[in-house]
């Protein structure tokens, strides 16, 4: 998903990580800012989404592990500043994101933020993933559990007779 705002470029990846345990699924934003400056996004807390306008629907994401996000200078093509952050979002949280109509985020840098609000694309795209990765998985998983439990029911049931 990329968002544009005065000649910076602000790309939102998702991915849903591997998890070794499988006890449950786990989702990553990558967060690219492209511009002519340095944002210096800050290590911590430094993504922030708000839903809705609602300021008591705000998500904070912490970069993982508290690493410090990287920086490089772009090719002289595209003459420029590129950070990449990594964070960590639950399944609530983007359940909450697939729920809003209104959303912004507030990318914290050492001395200024920068804004950037999903556009009907962005919120298209978004709902893509959303459908076809999250909630098909979890279509999947629930419907494994309701085929345990019906064979355990089954069980059950011929115990008592």
């Amino acid at each position: 998903l990329g968002m544009f705002d005065n000649g910076v470029v602000l790309s939102f990846f998702l991915q849903q990580i591997e998890n070794d345990q499988k006890t449950e699924r786990k989702f990553r934003v990558k967060l690219r800012y492209f511009g002519n400056d340095w944002l210096f996004i800050q290590p911590g807390e430094s993504l922030i989404i708000m839903l809705d306008d609602d300021k008591e629907k705000l998500i904070k994401l912490v970069t993982i592990n508290n690493t410090q996000p990287t920086r490089e200078t772009t090719g002289a093509q595209y003459l420029g500043c590129q950070e990449i952050a990594y964070y960590d979002i639950s399944l609530d949280q983007l359940k909450s994101i697939a729920k809003s109509d209104n959303i912004k985020f507030k990318i914290l840098g050492s001395s200024y933020f920068q804004t950037a609000l999903f556009t009907k694309k962005n919120k298209s795209e978004f709902m893509d993933f959303y459908k076809y990765v999250i909630m098909n998985e979890t279509r999947v998983i629930e419907s494994k559990k309701i085929k345990k439990n019906d064979k355990l029911g089954a069980k059950r049931d011929k115990r008592r007779r």
